[in-house]
């Protein structure tokens, strides 16, 4: 995580729409808050947008009449619901793009992770992968934490889980620059590790003419034990008290193997690192880290590229 702010504690950002039920994800975060020692700041960016004549409001632009005080006030209420074992600050902005808010309210208060809970009220993919959680997860220099209604119902409580925390590397350099961080997280949370890579194992159809040929099995052990020695290398390189264990799979859907691992283990949180794509890049690969927080029942950390 980033350096501790002044006081000598982490600081978390909570970024909330205010739309009903996110008790659940404000609760997720008090306990991760409480655990790690860390301040809280509930943010909420009120949107200006200009209104059409007679269109509805969507729920989460219902505050957009409303004065920053009145919001203020009631988020503050919500603050004081919050079992938090330092006091949660609140802030409120009036704000035309809430990623650009959201990303700068980070950096005032010095934040070391940004939570973003999404509700998934109109489709999960939209409200995960929406213009505004998509750009935060992608421009973020903290890592952030994206918990679903689906995560928060799947998870076991902190205080049963007994999983280790999975940090999904495919052993690029922006996926090894961001270990450390996690680890240290790992070790703040008191949880143990696992390495989990993913050998792509690609599916071709071979055919002769326009008949399709059975094609020969294909041994992908020795690649598998590859990217395991790799994985011991790497954690034994890493400097920690902790026992780290490492896996490797072989996969023609690395995304599946991901998500179906981290529910298997019952891991508590799963981290990844995004890779930023951009342009006719990610139109065509997108990214592993959107994909898996579209699906996963696993709070997903995404870790900044470096």
């Amino acid at each position: 995580m980033a350096t501790p702010t002044k006081s000598g504690h982490p600081h978390i950002l909570l970024a909330t729409d205010r739309a009903p039920g996110t008790q659940e994800h404000l609760m997720y975060t008090t306990m991760l808050a409480n655990k790690l020692g860390a301040r809280i700041t509930l943010y909420h960016a009120i949107p200006t947008i200009s209104l059409v004549l007679n269109a509805p409001l969507a729920e989460n632009q219902s505050d957009v009449a409303d004065s920053i005080d009145e919001v203020r006030v009631a988020m503050g209420e919500t603050a004081g619901t919050m079992p938090a074992d330092r006091p949660v600050h609140v802030e409120v902005d009036r704000a035309p793009d809430p990623t650009d808010a959201i990303l700068a309210a980070a950096e005032r208060v010095g934040a070391d992770i940004i939570v973003l809970p999404t509700q998934g009220r109109t489709g999960l993919t939209r409200a995960v992968l929406g213009s505004t959680a998509e750009q935060v997860m992608r421009r973020a220099t903290v890592p952030v934490l994206l918990l679903t209604d689906s995560m928060l119902a799947h998870r076991t409580s902190a205080d049963s889980a007994a999983g280790p925390m999975i940090i999904a590397t495919d052993l690029s350099p922006e996926s090894i620059d961001a270990h450390e961080t996690a680890f240290a997280l790992a070790n703040r949370l008191g949880l143990t590790t696992r390495l989990l890579s993913v050998v792509t194992d690609p599916v071709t159809q071979p055919v002769e003419g326009d008949v399709p040929i059975v094609p020969k099995p294909i041994d992908n052990q020795p690649a598998i034990d590859a990217r395991t020695r790799r994985l011991h290398e790497l954690a034994k390189a890493i400097d920690t008290k902790e026992r780290i264990s490492v896996e490797a799979q072989c996969d023609t859907k690395p995304v599946d193997t991901i998500i179906r691992r981290a529910k298997e283990l019952h891991a508590p949180l799963l981290v990844m690192t995004t890779h930023g794509r951009r342009g006719i890049q990610r139109l065509l690969q997108g990214s592993v880290a959107e994909q898996i927080v579209r699906r996963a029942v696993t709070p997903v950390l995404v870790m900044p590229r470096t």
